[in-house]
């Protein structure tokens, strides 16, 4: 097999892969919002995957080149470059437990999305500060959001209460936040965009994503593991024996050896022995006192 065709291999895996990720969130809560924002991640990889194949076609040989036309183009490069700003909300949205997303993140997001494109209706080839608007500031603004949510994963770690949620942190956010860090700095301050280097850090950081894609798509679609966004696959028969356990604990609290037992206590054994309360992706201190 050529490097052409490997390539190609893990260009197509890459979107076969995040599109199935997006899909099957999608399809279980259609309307939740990190399902919504981590099919909007995953379409920005998509544009990434695709728009790159069409960008470093001078290096590709002639049969794996893709063609595009200059306003899919446009859209791609829009697309993909909504990936860092997008996943700043992801992760605020699954690990802040509710608290506001500060403003002027969002208002720096926008400026970079028209820093862009938009920007080239406006100034064109040969402008003086062309490569500082177009590249340097985008890509500045970028590396403050993956290291703003990145400083979210890694401070409120200790105090996740969610077990599950604290290996999302590291095999979703973390993984992920590191990658895209250096595909922004790498593609396009460090090496120049004409150097086949470039293309080979493409390449390498494409088969990184497509790795966390394979360990996320494991995760999410085998029966014993939980999903990512903790969307839980419950069938009649877990639920049959839910329903046993409750029934169980219930009894016990109630006939533990004759002696009444404290009511306090024996809300919170039913809330960790046979709620899970722990598992619930939305708990908060918070909540945890309403319960």
């Amino acid at each position: 097999m050529s490097v052409d065709s490997a390539f190609l291999v893990v260009d197509a895996f890459a979107v076969f892969a995040v599109a199935l990720i997006a899909t099957q969130y999608l399809r279980l809560m259609p309307s939740n919002i990190n399902a919504q924002l981590l099919g909007v991640l995953c379409l920005a990889e998509i544009c990434h995957v695709v728009l790159g194949r069409y960008q470093y076609g001078y290096w590709i040989s002639e049969p794996f080149r893709i063609a595009l036309s200059p306003a899919a183009e446009t859209i791609l490069n829009l697309g993909r470059n909504m990936a860092p700003g997008i996943f700043l909300f992801l992760s605020h949205s699954m690990l802040r437990d509710g608290k506001r997303l500060p403003k002027a993140l969002l208002v720096l997001f926008v400026v970079q999305l028209l820093l862009e494109e938009p920007v080239h209706f406006f100034i064109g080839q040969g402008f003086p500060a062309e490569r500082l608007l177009t590249e340097t500031v985008p890509t500045m603004l970028q590396t403050v959001f993956v290291g703003w949510a990145m400083f979210w994963i890694v401070a409120e770690w200790p105090s996740d209460l969610i077990e599950a949620r604290r290996g999302v942190r590291f095999l979703f956010l973390l993984v992920v936040g590191v990658t895209m860090l250096l595909a922004g700095l790498l593609q396009r301050v460090v090496i120049p965009p004409n150097e086949v280097e470039n293309y080979y850090a493409h390449m390498f950081l494409i088969a990184i994503y497509t790795l966390v894609a394979f360990v996320v798509l494991v995760r999410t679609l085998s029966r014993d593991s939980a999903h990512l966004l903790q969307l839980s696959r419950v069938g009649a028969g877990a639920m049959a024996d839910e329903v046993k356990a409750r029934e169980r604990m219930e009894t016990l609290l109630r006939n533990h050896d004759g002696v009444e037992s404290d009511p306090h206590l024996d809300a919170l054994v039913r809330l960790l022995d046979v709620d899970h309360v722990y598992r619930r992706p939305e708990l908060s201190m918070r909540s945890l006192g309403k319960l």
